[in-house]
């Protein structure tokens, strides 16, 4: 059952006025998305935000506003949603329902893991969050709806750019990728993955 659009439209406008954080947030190092993170994930979720790091740009406010695996589920997520441009079909999402859909086939998936990160640690609500509804949790609701607009246009304009395919998904015309990237090796995934957010967190602590 979805959110209906109305209710995510009112969220959408009145979020941010109505809920403020009581503290001021300091993101664990590299928004706690640590080497022993990444490998609690299965190898082909590996390959799905090995993917969706070259296809999905994340803002740095957007990182520091979410738990280690929301991060991870921006990335499976905008992978599976936008594979083949299949993201081009229909009305065009606003941000929340962006949100909405991400979670839908990452959390709500019985055939991932992504459930079992919560386990290495906890972020803005300090308890594992609620799973089972098209929004994961009314603490990411909140924070995300909290975020200033540019920040979520930002985040949605990424998300409709044109699918960039790896090698090992399109051999005869691919974006990126050589002979060892998109291999089925969980080691180049980890590495790759973490270095990209280790650069993303770096950004993010020079401006603070």
């Amino acid at each position: 059952m979805s959110v209906p659009q109305s209710t995510v439209h009112q969220l959408d406008l009145f979020l941010r006025d109505v809920w403020k954080p009581s503290t001021v947030w300091k993101p664990n190092v590299n928004f706690g998305v640590t080497f022993s993170f990444l490998n609690a994930l299965q190898t082909e979720e590996l390959a799905l935000v090995y993917r969706g790091i070259h296809n999905l740009d994340v803002p740095l406010e957007m990182y520091a506003s979410a738990n280690p695996d929301e991060i991870i589920s921006y990335y499976i997520g905008s992978c599976v949603l936008k594979a083949d441009n299949h993201h081009y079909i229909g009305p065009k999402l606003s941000f929340l329902q962006i949100i909405q859909r991400i979670n839908e086939v990452t959390y709500r998936n019985p055939n991932r893991s992504l459930l079992n990160l919560i386990k290495f640690g906890v972020g803005w609500s300090g308890k594992p969050v609620s799973i089972g509804r098209p929004f994961k949790g009314k603490t990411e609701y909140l924070r995300l709806g909290s975020l200033d607009d540019q920040v979520k246009q930002a985040f949605v304009k990424s998300f409709y750019e044109k699918y960039a395919y790896s090698m090992r998904e399109r051999t005869d015309e691919f974006d990126y990728g050589g002979l060892n990237a998109d291999a089925n090796n969980r080691r180049i995934y980890i590495e790759a993955i973490h270095d990209r957010i280790r650069t993303d967190y770096k950004r993010y602590m020079s401006i603070r």
